[in-house]
């Protein structure tokens, strides 16, 4: 059985002039019929055809017939002693080039405003679309390039994106949690003298720790061993040579945060009793 497309016919005066079990009839026999919209019109065959698993009566299908063509939807003619069926304007894609039915009158082809296309023509049309075809590919495949151009213009690296989220978020924590040590007379203040970086061609390890910002480190971090933490990092660096650190101090310091907050939590040490004599027994 072929599919069909069926149109919306909410605002139809013909449709909305059948009753239900006539609209019912109408859509299965847009089912049935071939592509130039005929079918059988013998009530007949149209109950064991459009009504295999129904409990329809011949009358009951000749009543619909009736409405139908009182509707206007379809058109009832004979050819050779047997009756057929016509959908009026039936609009549907030709695939085949001729009807397995007879054709109605004249008069009915007019009024359903439909003309049988004959095999030249069916040939002609489909010569005129295969011309056509390779005109639009060669047009897609010349605007293909511009295309690939303007976007690779447009979108930055994935490399670049990943590292530039990363330094914000690193940015974002570190200025949030942990504030940056100083010099001891303005501690909000980054100390100019101090300059890390991380020796990738020597001996891999970070440089430019002063004793000021290791002991700074040590107090803002009393659960992690800073040195080893640190001794992570530049391990971490060296493994991970394309993703160079532009700001190193900002890096460990959320290396230091991140360390923190999976260290187990310091508990506090109970203090030794102390008596008068001031020794402790």
């Amino acid at each position: 059985m072929p599919n069909r497309v069926i149109r919306p016919w909410f605002d139809s005066e013909a449709i909305n002039s059948l009753s239900d079990a006539g609209e019912v009839f109408f859509v299965r026999l847009i089912m049935a019929v071939d592509d130039f919209g005929r079918f059988y019109g013998s009530p007949q065959l149209l109950k064991s055809y459009l009504y295999p698993l129904k409990n329809m009566r011949v009358s009951d299908i000749s009543r619909l017939i009736a409405a139908c063509v009182k509707a206007g939807v379809i058109a009832e003619y004979e050819h050779e002693g047997k009756t057929y069926l016509q959908i009026i304007k039936f609009k549907q894609r030709l695939r085949k080039q001729k009807s397995i039915f007879p054709a109605p009158p004249p008069e009915i082809l007019e009024k359903c405003k439909l003309e049988e296309q004959s095999s030249e023509e069916c040939t002609s049309t489909g010569r005129q679309l295969s011309a056509n075809r390779p005109t639009i590919d060669r047009q897609l495949t010349d605007n293909r390039p511009t295309i690939d151009r303007q976007s690779t213009v447009n979108c930055p690296p994935e490399e670049e994106v990943e590292e530039e989220t990363e330094n914000k978020m690193d940015s974002d924590k570190s200025s949030s949690i942990t504030p940056e040590p100083g010099t001891p007379g303005n501690p909000g203040r980054r100390n100019a003298a101090e300059h890390l970086f991380f020796d990738y061609d020597g001996d891999r390890k970070i440089h430019g720790i002063t004793p000021e910002l290791l002991a700074y480190w040590r107090e803002m971090y009393p659960a992690l061993d800073v040195e080893a933490e640190l001794k992570k990092a530049s391990t971490w660096l060296d493994g991970n040579r394309k993703n160079r650190k532009t700001d190193l101090k900002r890096f460990l310091v959320n290396w230091l945060n991140k360390a923190q907050d999976r260290a187990p939590r310091v508990q506090d040490q109970p203090k030794p009793q102390t008596t008068t004599n001031g020794w402790g027994i």
